[in-house]
């Protein structure tokens, strides 16, 4: 990890460093002083070593481009470099508080003061957007509240992560996203990421602004992914009816399981937000795409197909018998924890990488529910068999 001490030593004379401000898995940040321009900076070393010139230099063409944004909503980055091996970046040191400091506080925000967040951090994002940048970790953590105006941060360590060899990430742990607030393309760590996967994350932190927490939740990481991936949107206004239909209908079609369904821009997703603000209904599609429709149909599959086709897997062959019932300790289970079972073993027999992912979160949540449940312990073993050959 970043000590202060072997930071301070290897940055130069260009900033004096005051105090570490803070630290998470992928960064820790220190308060400095830029010395040539009589300014407080916040600087965020990456923490993890490199060991490449090429990562070195590849990080420093993309922080010249993040240096070229220059957008009211967007915290601007001042100055990069490496230091006691690691990746950094200098941004503002803003005064005032972050979105999550102002959540973990009120909870809820009141649907005007939440739809004037968004809109800006949309505009933001259809800025940065155009310019080829994705962000990949909006969360509230990101957002600064600067005398009211929120600004997106943190668009620096997506450019540190892509300058990193795929290995080291790998070995390090390091991940681009945060599990509450990743797209279900991401949670997959599919290698087709664009814009819409920052329109989901922006919707997440919309849900949670106005519904108090955060659209999906699990007891592990495996369990989240499975509910970001498998389940159905849930609606705002289950909980708090006092948000409009119309809103709750526009961050629902932020939180499309595929993209296509998504709004395809930040520009579309403000705009359709601003509508809300006269009480009208944006125009919102709700039916899904094909893909994503046949996707969600295979969820529906009675529990008799998952138990012949999981029999089919388990022993390799088909049999001319009556398909086999689930064990008889099953009707002592927790109706839930079965259900992910069967789910877990129907994404099995597709035997695909994405498939066994999702096979893979689901038994873990089937565990998580219930860990007398033999069968998940099986599936998730089983499962696990089938990640090695896809080697993840």
């Amino acid at each position: 990890m970043t000590s202060l001490e072997s930071f301070r030593e290897q940055i130069g004379p260009s900033y004096d460093l005051i105090r570490e401000i803070g630290r998470g898995g992928m960064a820790t940040v220190f308060l400095a002083r830029d010395v040539k321009h009589d300014r407080d900076v916040a600087i965020k070393a990456l923490n993890t070593d490199i060991d490449a010139a090429s990562a070195s230099e590849r990080f420093e063409r993309e922080i010249r481009v993040l240096a070229r944004l220059q957008h009211p909503n967007i915290l601007p980055v001042f100055d990069s470099g490496v230091a006691a091996g690691r990746l950094w970046y200098a941004m503002p040191y803003v005064e005032g508080e972050s979105l999550r400091a102002k959540l973990d506080r009120d909870r809820v925000i009141e649907s005007s003061a939440a739809i004037t967040i968004l809109c800006s951090l949309a505009d933001a994002l259809s800025y940065a957007h155009a310019s080829g940048i994705i962000h990949r970790d909006i969360k509230p953590e990101n957002v600064l509240l600067s005398h009211s105006i929120p600004l997106l941060a943190d668009f620096g360590i997506a450019a540190a992560l892509d300058a990193l060899p795929s290995r080291k990430l790998t070995d390090t742990g390091l991940a681009i996203g945060t599990p509450h607030y990743m797209s279900p393309e991401q949670a997959l760590a599919e290698s087709s990421v664009d814009g819409r996967s920052d329109i989901y994350s922006l919707g997440c932190v919309g849900f949670e602004m106005l519904a108090g927490k955060p659209p999906f939740e699990g007891s592990t990481i495996n369990a989240l992914v499975a509910r970001i991936v498998s389940s159905s949107v849930p609606s705002i206004r289950a909980t708090h009816p006092q948000v409009s239909k119309a809103i709750d209908s526009v961050i629902a079609k932020a939180l499309a399981k595929d993209p296509a369904d998504r709004w395809q821009t930040g520009a579309e997703f403000s705009e359709a937000l601003a509508v809300t603000r006269s009480g009208s209904a944006p125009s919102v599609s709700r039916q899904p795409s094909r893909r994503r429709a046949i996707s969600s149909s295979v969820l529906g599959i009675t529990a008799i197909t998952a138990v012949v086709t999981s029999f089919v897997l388990l022993n390799g062959r088909t049999r001319n018998s009556d398909p086999p019932s689930l064990p008889a300790a099953v009707g002592k289970h927790d109706s839930a924890a079965v259900a992910a079972y069967q789910q877990g073993m129907k994404r099995l027999t597709q035997r695909t990488q994405r498939a066994t992912l999702e096979a893979l979160a689901l038994m873990d949540e089937s565990i998580s529910i219930d860990s007398t449940f033999a069968p998940a312990w099986a599936g998730k073993a089983r499962a696990y068999g089938w990640a090695q050959l896809w080697q993840f």
